[in-house]
């Protein structure tokens, strides 16, 4: 957050810098367009015209043919004619008596000078325009509601609104992603399911894990898991992703982690009030069930409680220092 507000306060610095130049010199920069529209209507006008060239007679020098017609246009060695009823003909620059050979030097020196002309006109026009351009440009900054410093706090919002909304898309994305996959390469086995789908559970969860994946299927249904950024904590969920079948959350507790270990049972609780909203005493089931487990000695203790059609089970994994939380669907 520090090191994007301190890139806002300097973006503002130059905004405002940027409006209060505009803001001081409006008078006289309205002055000054008005001033470069005037120059940009006289340049419009003084527009250089081509050459008007009169019709007149044509001849070859070996004076075998003739033509009445008006010059438009000499292009390299051959010479373009224009008849009074509009056709042209295109004809080798030699071929022409010397007559015409003068005339067309005296029409190529023309032809040149109006280039020439037309292409100092058109900058004098450009330059004309980026400068009215540039002066509306400031004078519409000079009319605009002046630039706030923005405050940490602001700073902080906007970064966790746009935060989100990347995660929404991301989410949108996988869940699109799984619909497509299990359409097309999953032989879908119906089950009646906890009743939650995919979506439910990743919006209530998947701030706390990166991003899943998708895994070998299971039964021929659907398989995704994630895990906590420390790895302390993992996911699997199996199922449709529309009516997922079960839930699983492997996760550790270790005296030498207190806040991992809280962090852990903190999302058991999650999980639990996610996909078993109705059943009221989950919070007490679990811290009793928990208690009971991990007291056994057993290598692989466990407990279990039907709710409705889905059966909830804790087990605890000894000999790895792990627990297993699962709801399934009957």
């Amino acid at each position: 957050i520090d090191l994007t507000y301190e890139s806002r306060i300097n973006e503002f610095d130059k905004e405002i810098s940027r409006w209060n130049d505009a803001w001081e010199t409006k008078a006289s920069n309205a002055i000054i367009l008005a001033t470069l529209e005037q120059e940009l209507q006289r340049i419009e006008m003084g527009k250089p015209s081509p050459t008007e060239f009169k019709i007149r007679d044509w001849t070859t020098a070996d004076l075998k043919h003739r033509t009445n017609a008006i010059l438009a246009e000499i292009n390299g060695n051959n010479v373009t004619l224009k008849k009074s009823d509009g056709s042209t003909v295109t004809v080798p620059y030699e071929i022409l008596s010397g007559a015409d050979d003068f005339y067309l030097r005296s029409a190529s020196g023309e032809l040149k000078n109006f280039e020439q002309e037309l292409v100092q006109w058109e900058s004098e026009r450009n330059t004309i325009l980026n400068e009215i351009q540039s002066v509306r440009a400031k004078l519409a900054l000079a009319g605009s509601v002046k630039p706030q410093e923005p405050t940490k706090r602001q700073v902080a919002e906007e970064i966790a609104t746009e935060r989100r909304k990347r995660i929404d898309a991301e989410l949108e994305q996988q869940s699109k992603a799984i619909q497509a996959s299990a359409i097309q390469n999953l032989v879908v086995v119906k089950s009646q399911g906890l009743g939650k789908t995919y979506r439910e559970i990743i919006n209530e969860l998947g701030r706390h894990f990166v991003p899943f994946r998708e895994n070998t299927p299971v039964d021929r249904q659907p398989r995704h898991t994630s895990a906590t950024p420390d790895k302390f904590a993992a996911i699997e969920l199996i199922g449709d992703p529309n009516n997922i079948r079960s839930a699983s959350l492997l996760f550790g507790i270790h005296k030498d982690a207190v806040q991992s270990s809280l962090d852990n049972l903190a999302l058991c609780i999650v999980l639990l009030r996610t996909i078993l909203p109705e059943w009221e005493q989950s919070d007490k089931w679990l811290n009793d069930t928990f208690d009971r487990v991990s007291k056994l000695r057993d290598d692989s203790p466990s407990a279990e409680s039907t709710i409705g059609n889905a059966t909830v089970t804790l087990q605890s994994l000894k000999s790895l220092g792990l627990y297993c939380l699962t709801i399934r669907s009957n």
